[in-house]
Order: structure tokens, then C-alpha cells, then sequence
């Protein structure tokens, strides 16, 4: 597993899915290579392996609600929703104050086409301390104005000076530890 996770933080992902699925073989009743190898095959780009590989992890830890929680966010980027809901409706289940799990299922609604609900859940809890969801909201925040941007126009041309200063001090502030709350 650590040779997998080498390669993965160097982003060599044929070689980090080549030693997940080694560590698999060797003990296949355990699910975090299985959850691992997921995410790899997601970042691949094998929508089909990552979904194979989620699914597993899912079955062989059924009262784990890391391995749920995970899962849930590889259906989530591959775009399995119903699986997503599940798994993260799971994660939620077995631990109550999961505040990352219940996030993850406000980005799932926004996915869904619900974005005023998913942003009215998101304001009324702290966002999780997580670069990883602050950077899905970022990107989903992001297609939303870009799909409003008709709208938008000449709020835009009459900030545009001000736009680079303003998106970085967005970034900034989803990543503060003191202010975790969407206006």
C-alpha cells in the first residue's frame, strides 16, 4: 500500500493502481485497497474500474464509515449520483457528527441541479476542514457562475479589475480555519 501511495502523491497513477491492486490480491478481504484503487482508476479516468473497485471497498466494510464516506466521493466524481447518495447517506448513518459526509451530500444535490438548496444546506453548517471538498465547491461554484455568466456580464465588466483580487481572496477564505461559513 505505501509503494501505492508514493506513486500516488507523484501522481503516477498506472503504477499507484498496479500496487493497489497488488495489495488487493494479497488480501482481498480488505477494502481499503479496493477504496484506493478507486480513486486511482477515477483519476485514470476508468470510469468502469473505479466504480468496480468502490463497490468492493463498500462490501467488505459495511460498518466503516471512512471507507463509505470515500466511496461515496469516487460515485460522486465519476457521476454515479444514486450510488453516491448511498454511500454517503451510509456515512452520515454511522456517524451522526460526520460534518464532511453531510457536505459531500450538499455538493450531491448542487450536482442534481438543486444548487439553492445544496448552498442554503452549506450556509447553515461550519464547512468540513477539507482541501478536498473545499476544491469540488470551488470547481462547482465556478460552473455555476460560468452558467450564469449572461446574467452576470455587467457586474463582471464592471468589476473586472477587481475579479482576480476578489476569486483569490474567495480561495482564501474557504481555506481559513476562522471562517468556515459560506455568506
Amino acid at each position: 500500500m505505501r509503494a501505492g501511495h508514493r506513486h500516488a502523491a507523484r501522481q503516477e497513477w498506472e503504477e499507484a493502481a498496479e500496487q493497489y491492486a497488488a495489495a488487493a490480491a494479497i488480501r482481498p478481504t480488505w477494502a481499503h485497497p479496493y477504496l484506493y484503487l478507486a480513486r486511482v482508476r477515477a483519476a485514470l479516468g476508468d470510469r468502469a474500474g473505479a466504480l468496480q473497485a468502490a463497490v468492493q471497498a463498500r462490501q467488505l466494510a459495511v460498518g466503516e464509515p471512512a471507507v463509505h464516506l470515500l466511496a461515496g466521493v469516487v460515485f460522486l466524481d465519476i457521476g454515479e449520483h444514486t450510488l453516491a447518495a448511498e454511500a454517503l447517506g451510509e456515512a452520515a448513518r454511522l456517524s451522526p457528527g460526520n460534518d464532511l459526509a453531510r457536505a459531500y451530500l450538499a455538493l450531491l444535490r448542487w450536482r442534481r441541479g438543486e444548487a439553492e438548496a445544496a448552498l442554503a444546506e452549506l450556509s447553515q453548517q461550519p464547512l468540513p476542514d477539507s482541501v478536498a471538498f473545499l476544491a469540488r465547491l470551488l470547481l462547482l461554484t465556478e460552473t455555476e457562475f460560468q452558467r450564469r455568466t449572461h446574467e452576470m456580464q455587467p457586474v463582471v465588466t464592471l468589476n473586472r479589475p477587481r475579479v482576480p483580487t476578489v476569486l483569490a481572496r474567495a480561495v482564501r477564505v474557504l481555506h481559513s480555519s476562522r471562517a468556515r461559513r459560506l455568506p
